[in-house]
């Protein structure tokens, strides 16, 4: 079995770093159900 903490925290860390690229995912991720 994968250490899902060991995981989480990476995926923290890559937010942390790229909070901007993330915020603009949410964004596409929010938006684009409701232009498609």
């Amino acid at each position: 079995m994968i250490r899902a903490g060991k995981i989480k925290q990476e995926i923290l860390m890559f937010a942390l770093r790229h909070h901007i690229l993330i915020g603009l995912f949410m964004a596409l991720a929010l938006v684009a159900p409701t232009q498609a």
